[in-house]
């Protein structure tokens, strides 16, 4: 077999699959485009470990755990993250179990272990988030601009919602009522794997929207949330602005679109919500996920505890120490 680039048989094979992705599976074109970058380094990787194009079909067909494992090794002598790798060998996974539905003769995927993940907690806001987003607006309505209107809009949105940056910059119009007409208490959006979940829409969220859209120069025929000149928004216009806001306020690194969809989900925990509806808010697609929340809410508690509490810090008399021990420890 040729290399990925010239043999048309593997060509139109990556198309139809990444193709299965995009119709069947519901992925996003970005995913289905790092899937194939994925398949074309385990090709590129047979063409150096394979004697000769007979070895490379076979293993395509009939992939052997040592083969994978040695793949994936240099994929991380290479410096790629625990994510990344294990996203590679979802992408051959996911690439074998299909081929195996249209070729009889391929072999079951080896059983080969993910790459262990650091454990990490989500990072709310540290600030404040109404004082957060009372200072996106400028200190005189004569100061307001559209765009400034649009980036306190889509900044509620994410906190008030929960939303992703994505499903925020593909918002239609079309799920909106009319300027002047009252809002429904939640409205249908589309997440991750094409799946659709109810968000609530609280009075602020929908009076910022509103807000922004009166003001909006460009006709939103599409999309609610436009660039300057028009068409959809793309996510990394909001991580820009979200830059410049911060570096304006002297906020943190941590204060990022998507650190307020983590305030959102914290402050559900922190009033006892239930980790089931939480988790439908979120469009998390495991509960697991959505469980680290937990664990963030708990840190806060013991962040609070220790800086307000007299004898937390073990500098009280009477045996403060001790106790702080203990508390440690628990």
């Amino acid at each position: 077999m040729a290399n990925s680039q010239s043999h048309p048989p593997f060509a139109l094979l990556l198309k139809q699959w990444q193709g299965w992705l995009l119709d069947a599976r519901g992925y996003s074109p970005a995913t289905v485009s790092n899937y194939g970058l994925d398949i074309a380094d385990w090709i590129r990787f047979l063409h150096a470990y394979c004697d000769d194009e007979n070895a490379i079909d076979a293993m395509l067909r009939a992939p052997t755990a040592n083969a994978v494992k040695a793949w994936m090794g240099g994929q991380r002598r290479a410096g790629k993250a625990p994510s990344s790798v294990n996203r590679a060998l979802s992408s051959l996974r996911t690439f074998h179990l299909w081929l195996r539905g249209t070729d009889p003769q391929c072999a079951p995927f080896p059983k080969i272990r993910r790459q262990k993940m650091p454990q990490y907690l989500p990072h709310p806001v540290a600030t404040p988030v109404a004082e957060m987003l009372g200072a996106v607006a400028p200190a005189s309505d004569k100061e307001l601009t559209w765009i400034t209107l649009r980036d306190r809009a889509i900044f509620t949105m994410l906190f008030g919602c929960g939303m992703r940056i994505a499903e925020v910059c593909t918002l239609p119009t079309s799920i909106l009522p009319p300027l002047g007409r009252s809002w429904p208490a939640s409205i249908t959006v589309t997440g991750k794997g094409k799946k659709m979940r109810i968000v609530p829409i609280l009075p602020i969220v929908a009076t910022a929207i509103d807000r922004y859209r009166d003001e909006c120069p460009i006709e939103q025929d599409e999309w609610v949330f436009v660039g300057l000149r028009g068409g959809q928004l793309s996510p990394r216009v909001i991580q820009r602005r979200m830059q410049v806001f911060r570096e304006t306020h002297g906020l943190p690194e941590s204060t990022t679109p998507h650190a307020l969809r983590h305030s959102f989900a914290t402050a559900l925990m922190e009033q006892d919500g239930d980790l089931r509806t939480i988790q439908e808010l979120l469009g998390h697609a495991s509960l697991a996920t959505t469980q680290r929340y937990t664990q963030v809410t708990t840190t806060h508690l013991l962040a609070s505890y220790r800086a307000a509490h007299p004898r937390a810090t073990g500098g009280a008399a009477g045996g403060g120490g001790g106790a702080a021990s203990s508390e440690e420890g628990a």
